[in-house]
C-alpha cells in the first residue's frame, strides 16, 4: 500500500465511507425484514452487498492497486442506492442524499476524473429514476409503506446518515490539508538545511580545490626546479668521469677502471631517472582535447622507435583503429610505452609479436596490446603500473621503472582505466579505456 500523506488520507476517507455503508447497507436489510421479507430478491441483493463491502475493506492489505478497492466500495454503494430507489418513491426518494456524498467521495478517493465520473452516473440515475416513476410501475413505497409518518422517518434517517457521512468527510479534508501543510512546511524547512548544507560543501570544496590546485602547481615547480638543479651538478659528474676514463683508462688498476665505470652507470641511470621524472610530473599540464585519429598515431610511434623494431625485427599488427577525442601527445606517449614494453619484454630468441585492436564499449573504446612474451604473474598485474615497480633486475631488463605508471596517469587523465591479463611465459595483454 502506498505510503505517501495523501494516500494515508485517502485510505481514512476509504475506512470511514466503508463504516457508514455499513450502516446504510444493515438500514436497508433492516426495512428489508420489516416489509416482511415482500422483497427476497432485494434482501439477497443487499445481504450480497454487505458482505462484499466487508471483504473488500479487509482484503484491501492485499492488493497491489489500492485504487480498485476504492473504486469496488463505490460501486457497491451506488448499486445500494439504486435498487433502494425503486421500493422507495423513485425520484422522491430519500436516497438521492447519498448521491451527494458518493461524488464528494469519488472526488476524494480516485480524483478529479472518478468524482466526474460518479456525478454524471448521479445525473443518469436521478433522469432514469423520472422517467421510471413517469412511465413504468417499477416505482413503489413496498419498503416505506405509503404512510407519510413512515416517508418522514426515512427522510430523517436518511437525511442524518448524509450529513454525518458529509460532515466527516469535510473533517478529514480539513485534517488532510492541514497535515499536507504541516508537511510542506517540514519539507521545506529540510530543503533549506540540505540547501545550506550544499552550499557550505561547495564552498569548502571550492577552496580545497583552489588549494589543490595551489599545492599542484607548487609540486609542478619543484619537480621542474630540483630536476633541473640535480641534472647540472651529474652533467658534470658524468663529464669529469668521461675525461678520467679517457685519461686514465689501463693507466690504474682493474679496481678504478671497474669504480669508473660504476659511477658513469649510475650517473647516466640518475639522468634517465629525472628525466624520466619530469615527464611523468608534466603529464596532463596541456588539457588540450582534440580528435586523435588512433591510426596515424600508430603510424608516427613506429616510425619514431622504428630503430628499435628493426633492430628487435618485431611485427605489429593492428586491426582498424578509432578516431578519438583527447590530447594527442599525451596517446602518443601511451602508445609507444606500450610497444617499447611489449618488445623489451620478449622471450629470448624469438621474435615479437605485437597485436593491437580496439572495439566500442558503451561510452568507451577499449584498446588491447597484446604480446607473446615472457608474461608475468597475475599477482603483479597492479603493482606494475606503480611508480618506480621493477619485478625484474636492471641487468636483465633496462629502463627506470616509471613506463607503465606513465601509462596508467595518461589513460586516468582521459577518463579511463588500465589493467592487464598475463600469465608467464604465455604473453600478456594490456587493455586500456578511453571515452569516445
Amino acid at each position: 500500500m502506498e505510503d505517501d500523506l495523501l494516500s494515508q488520507q485517502r485510505f481514512r476517507v476509504f475506512r470511514i465511507t466503508t463504516v457508514f455503508g455499513i450502516a446504510v447497507f444493515s438500514t436497508s436489510i433492516l426495512q428489508t425484514f420489516l416489509a416482511d421479507f415482500s422483497h427476497p430478491i432485494l434482501l439477497t441483493f443487499s445481504v450480497i452487498l454487505f458482505v462484499g463491502i466487508f471483504i473488500n475493506y479487509f482484503v484491501l492489505p492485499m492488493h497491489k492497486n489500492v485504487r480498485t478497492a476504492y473504486m469496488i466500495l463505490l460501486i457497491l454503494a451506488f448499486l445500494v442506492v439504486h435498487m433502494g430507489t425503486y421500493f422507495t418513491g423513485g425520484i422522491h426518494s430519500s436516497t438521492i442524499f447519498y448521491l451527494f456524498d458518493l461524488i464528494l467521495i469519488a472526488f476524494m478517493l480516485l480524483g478529479k476524473n472518478g468524482g466526474q465520473i460518479m456525478a454524471g452516473i448521479s445525473v443518469v440515475h436521478v433522469v432514469y429514476f423520472y422517467f421510471a416513476g413517469v412511465y413504468t410501475n417499477w416505482i413503489d413505497y413496498s419498503l416505506l409503506g405509503t404512510g407519510a409518518h413512515m416517508i418522514e422517518l426515512d427522510f430523517l434517517i436518511t437525511g442524518v446518515f448524509s450529513i454525518l457521512l458529509l460532515t466527516a468527510q469535510a473533517n478529514y479534508i480539513e485534517k488532510s490539508k492541514n497535515a499536507i501543510i504541516n508537511d510542506i512546511k517540514l519539507k521545506r524547512d529540510e530543503l533549506a538545511i540540505n540547501n545550506a548544507a550544499l552550499l557550505n560543501t561547495r564552498n569548502d570544496l571550492e577552496l580545497r580545490n583552489k588549494e589543490l590546485k595551489q599545492k599542484n602547481a607548487e609540486l609542478e615547480q619543484f619537480a621542474f626546479i630540483s630536476s633541473h638543479d640535480l641534472q647540472e651538478p651529474l652533467r658534470t659528474i658524468s663529464d669529469f668521469v668521461g675525461l678520467l676514463q679517457q685519461q686514465y683508462v689501463g693507466k690504474l688498476d682493474e679496481k678504478a677502471d671497474k669504480y669508473l665505470s660504476f659511477i658513469a652507470q649510475s650517473s647516466k641511470r640518475m639522468r634517465t631517472l629525472i628525466k624520466d621524472l619530469l615527464h611523468y610530473s608534466q603529464i596532463g599540464n596541456e588539457k588540450i582535447n582534440e580528435p586523435v585519429d588512433c591510426a596515424a598515431l600508430l603510424h608516427e610511434v613506429k616510425t619514431n622507435i622504428g630503430k628499435i623494431i628493426a633492430e628487435k625485427r618485431a611485427e605489429i599488427h593492428s586491426d582498424p583503429l578509432p578516431v578519438i577525442t583527447g590530447n594527442a601527445t599525451g596517446i602518443k606517449q601511451l602508445f609507444q610505452n606500450l610497444v617499447i614494453n611489449a618488445i623489451k619484454f620478449r622471450k629470448k630468441d624469438s621474435i615479437p609479436e605485437i597485436k593491437i585492436s580496439a572495439k566500442k564499449k558503451g561510452a568507451y573504446w577499449e584498446f588491447s596490446f597484446t604480446d607473446n612474451g615472457i608474461g608475468i604473474e597475475q599477482q603483479h598485474s597492479q603493482r606494475i603500473f606503480d611508480i618506480f615497480k621493477r619485478l625484474h633486475p636492471r641487468t636483465e631488463y633496462t629502463g627506470s621503472g616509471i613506463g607503465l605508471s606513465h601509462c596508467k596517469k595518461i589513460v586516468e587523465l582521459h577518463g579511463g582505466k588500465i589493467w592487464v591479463k598475463s600469465e608467464p611465459e604465455a604473453g600478456s595483454t594490456f587493455y586500456f579505456t578511453i571515452l569516445a
